[in-house]
């Protein structure tokens, strides 16, 4: 049997390629201590752990060459399949490394998430530790880059496990709430489910080698590509069931119904309609309702979470995700059984391109209106200048290399070949050193816009103000750098400076809505509405799908008391989304009106759809102090004041105040009248 070119020369017999195997996996199990070693030493794992680690990873990396290695035997494998059995082998190691690593990680930069501080928050999550028999792992806090924080958890790190809690589940939950979703991550590193992850990809890549001899490879990567989807699937569905419910039965079933309740609700996946259907059927994780659904069914009678879930919708959800998995076994099936039984076409590989492909396009489906938006928000126009700009810029150096072939046809062809020569360096030499100039001047840039949304991003607000006054030029050329240094300004309490740098930015650079945005939330918090008015209604025109402009003009508008035009800005808001916000300025607007009894049942539906939401808080603060009793106001006012302190990115510090002051006045007849005294 012929040998790889680059084999041929180390293996001369069939037999003798189990020593490349056992080479490849002793440089596999190098590359990965390598990877996991800073990771073990910052969390203080074990040198034993480790190695083992390593070693057990590399041999499910090598699956593919020792599938290739048996073929090998039989003179089943060509060149072109040691190849592939090589290549996927590789591509395997590298999906490795993202169980070896933190499981979030700042793209594009070797700076880490930092980690969190909390003791109190440390000393539960050890104590959840011990509960479920696991060493504490080390915790790393994703800090949130807007007003909103969001919420996620997640595990991962083989040799010293890492946890990465975002800012919304600090903050947005309740204790025994954030309590649950801590457990169910612990419960990935008790059930063993992160080492399944691991044996996803290389399993696959070992299927893919196995079946090459009988498959084409354009038909052979497209069915490893299939399986790993579906077998991916298959995995993390009992997984996350089997972590809800040791989450559920360390904290308590109702609890724990409550946080999925309230993760789900921030999610930007909707839980309704068909398109959730066939998303949830397809992806990695079970949806809300399923995951309800299960912990009703282990839940004892006296912790049973309510309500009970909807039949009629679990048939749903278990029908859809049943033909979801016959269609995938069965376009697998189908494939081998045509390998088997005669020649194999290339248009076998479009039934598995399809069902490799649909649970990334049904995701990417049922995200594309707030992908959408954002886009619009950032002015997505001027990436695409950018291209036009390039293609420009190529095409002319096309031109100036293809001009001297045309003038080869002067009367002299000496004359015209020296001319041609000197013409074609000298432009060959011109676009060279103006396309280093551009890659210069745009790597200084990039660098300077990815290390101030860096510090953004861990809210080190005061190095991403030095980043950008250590390089004003580069900072004035770049709309993205003006926008995130005076977001840096106002939330480091110069709000004045970055209102002016706002103005500035919506008047030089009108595609980018996104400044126009963060003006009205600044001009809302230092006391300019009527200026929100104005700006709010320009950028409404570049952002009609978004419920933003209409919801600041509306917000605008109620501080000014004029309460008929902020119900029809609301209208609009809510027309576009009803987004929790912007139903909690709908209760904000029956307050002033007086319609606190509707005012009061509509609130919770805007605290069902964004617990948490440091506005919706800050309303639900506003109904408690006109309807409830004073205690009750007291702690709605200090839970609004919380949400906001850890959300500096939410610019709302005087609407606080507003709310502490109105409580003051609440307060104050019945201190004179001595019936509440400090």
């Amino acid at each position: 049997m012929p040998f790889h070119p680059l084999l041929g020369q180390i293996v001369r017999e069939p037999r003798e390629v189990w020593l490349l195997v056992a080479g490849g996996w002793l440089f596999l199990v190098f590359c990965n201590l390598i990877v996991a070693r800073p990771q073990q030493k910052e969390a203080a794992g074990s040198l034993w752990r480790l190695c083992w680690v390593c070693a057990a990873l590399a041999g499910l990396e090598a699956l593919p060459l020792i599938v290739a290695a048996a073929l090998s035997e039989q003179n089943h494998l060509s060149g072109h399949e040691q190849s592939l059995a090589l290549g996927s082998t590789l591509f395997g190691m590298f999906a490795g490394y993202a169980l070896l690593m933190p499981p979030v990680r700042l793209r594009g930069t070797k700076e880490k998430l930092p980690r969190v501080t909390d003791e109190t928050f440390l000393a539960r999550v050890a104590a959840l530790a011990a509960q479920m028999g696991l060493a504490t792992p080390l915790v790393r806090l994703w800090p949130s880059v807007t007003g909103s924080q969001q919420a996620f958890a997640f595990a991962g790190t083989l040799q010293a496990p890492q946890l990465v809690v975002t800012d919304g589940i600090m903050h947005r939950l309740e204790p025994a709430e954030r309590d649950a979703v801590i457990a169910h991550e612990l419960g990935h590193i008790a059930n063993g489910s992160l080492w399944l992850y691991a044996a996803v990809v290389p399993v696959s890549c070992a299927l893919m080698v196995a079946v090459s001899p009988r498959l084409p490879l354009n038909v052979a990567i497209p069915f490893g590509i299939a399986f790993l989807v579906g077998l991916r699937r298959l995995i993390t569905r009992p997984t996350e069931f089997d972590c809800d419910r040791r989450a559920a039965r360390a904290i308590g079933f109702r609890q724990t119904a409550a946080a999925l309740t309230k993760i789900h609700a921030v999610n930007p996946t909707r839980n309704s309609g068909l398109l959730s259907l066939l998303v949830f059927a397809t992806s990695t994780h079970p949806s809300r309702d399923a995951r309800l659904a299960a912990l009703y069914r282990h839940a004892p009678p006296d912790d049973r979470p309510e309500p009970a879930p909807d039949e009629a919708r679990m048939r749903n959800y278990r029908w859809t995700a049943c033909a979801a998995l016959a269609i995938w076994a069965l376009v697998l099936a189908g494939t081998l059984l045509t390998a088997f039984l005669g020649d194999v076409d290339g248009l076998l590989a479009v039934p598995l391109w399809i069902v490799g492909l649909t649970p990334l396009s049904l995701l990417t489906l049922a995200l594309r209106k707030r992908a959408s938006r954002a886009q619009r928000r950032m002015g997505s126009r001027w990436r695409l200048v950018r291209l036009i700009g390039l293609g420009l810029a190529l095409g002319m150096a096309v031109v100036l290399v293809m001009v001297p072939m045309v003038l080869m046809d002067f009367d002299r062809p000496e004359n015209g070949a020296a001319f041609s020569w000197i013409l074609s360096s000298v432009s060959s030499m011109a676009c060279l050193f103006g396309m280093s100039i551009w890659v210069l001047v745009t790597n200084r840039k990039r660098k300077l816009v990815q290390n101030v949304a860096v510090a953004l991003q861990v809210h080190d607000f005061r190095r991403a103000l030095d980043l950008c006054a250590a390089a004003p030029k580069v900072v004035r050329r770049s709309h993205l750098l003006r926008y995130n240094q005076a977001i840096a300004q106002a939330v480091c309490g110069n709000r004045e400076a970055a209102i002016d740098a706002l103005e500035r930015l919506w008047s030089d650079k009108p595609r980018f809505p996104l400044s126009a945005l963060a003006l009205c939330e600044l001009l809302l918090e230092t006391g300019g509405p009527e200026r929100v008015i104005e700006v709010a209604g320009s950028v409404a025109p570049r952002l009609p799908d978004d419920p933003a402009p209409p919801f600041h003009e509306a917000r605008a508008l109620r501080q000014l008391r004029r309460i008929e035009e902020a119900q029809a800005a609301c209208n609009r808001a809510l027309a576009i989304d009803p987004e929790a916000a912007v139903i909690a300025l709908q209760v904000g607007i029956l307050l002033d009106r007086g319609e606190t009894e509707q005012a009061k049942t509509l609130i919770d539906a805007a605290l069902e759809k964004g617990p948490g939401e440091p506005y919706v808080l800050i309303v639900r603060a506003e109904v408690a102090i006109e309807s409830e009793p004073l205690e009750a106001a007291r702690s709605a006012v200090a839970a609004a004041a919380r949400s906001v302190a850890a959300s500096p990115l939410s610019f709302m510090t005087t609407q606080i105040r507003r709310l502490e002051s109105r409580l003051d006045k609440r307060t104050a007849p019945r201190v004179a009248e001595g019936i509440f005294v400090e």
